[in-house]
């Protein structure tokens, strides 16, 4: 199961760190420092480096999955000098669904912008796989991989589109890159390209394959027409 960002996601990210800004009924970031972390979708690695540089997670303790092999050779040579040689450990190139860590790995799996990229389709995935069912094949995935009491954690996009912003946004003469970006957003949740998931769905994902517990937090983007569903989940 393959999920692709949007077209210019990654350009439109290329030096932001977001695990910093998780409100703290998500995740403590201190909580992180002595555990076991698998990243789904883990990108350019921005979020790593500022784990290990700034909250003093062990390396050791850091593996990632990374579907896009481009951006793949990207993370790892962002992060390389701190994983020495034990390189085809810790990054793994390919499906999340691959089964290449083993059962109760992780204390945390965390998945920050990748739930709502798994709207990409390949010609397999379209006769095998309706939206719900990729985004129920991670659920259980992660809770394979999480130990007893673990904790999957991460950032994805809502269902909800404000009209009458993405309207204002496209009728201004002059639009900025991020208002762009924000437009083909909105438009991408619309027909599909993107999933957006409510908060109660999500609950039901997670019950459905066993999760104890799940907490969640909607923050509106200001002047934007798409908001970010933050979630932490308990096994």
């Amino acid at each position: 199961m393959i999920s692709q960002s949007m077209a210019g996601y990654f350009e439109h990210i290329k030096n932001k760190i977001y695990i910093d800004k998780y409100p703290a009924s998500i995740i403590r970031l201190d909580n992180l420092r002595d555990s076991i972390i698998l990243e789904f979708g883990a990108g350019r690695g921005n979020d790593a480096k500022f784990l290990i540089e700034s909250v003093g997670v062990n390396p050791a303790n850091m593996f990632f999955i990374e579907s896009d092999i481009f951006y793949f050779v990207d993370l790892v040579d962002n992060l390389e000098n701190f994983f020495e040689s034990s390189l085809e450990t810790h990054f793994f190139p390919g499906n999340v669904l691959s089964n290449y860590y083993p059962n109760e790995f992780a204390n945390f799996v965390y998945a920050n912008n990748f739930l709502h990229c798994l709207g990409y389709k390949t010609l397999e995935e379209i006769k095998s796989f309706e939206q719900g069912d990729k985004v129920r094949c991670v659920f259980r995935e992660t809770y394979r991989l999480l130990k007893e009491n673990g904790i999957f954690f991460g950032r994805t996009l809502s269902d909800y589109v404000d009209i009458g912003c993405l309207a204002f946004l496209e009728d201004q003469s002059y639009k900025s890159e991020g208002d762009k970006f924000f437009i083909r957003t909105a438009k991408a949740l619309q027909t599909g390209e993107l999933i957006g998931i409510s908060s109660v769905t999500l609950e039901t994902y997670a019950r459905e394959v066993g999760y104890k517990g799940l907490y969640s937090e909607i923050k509106p983007r200001l002047g934007k027409p798409v908001e970010d569903l933050y979630f932490r989940i308990e096994k």
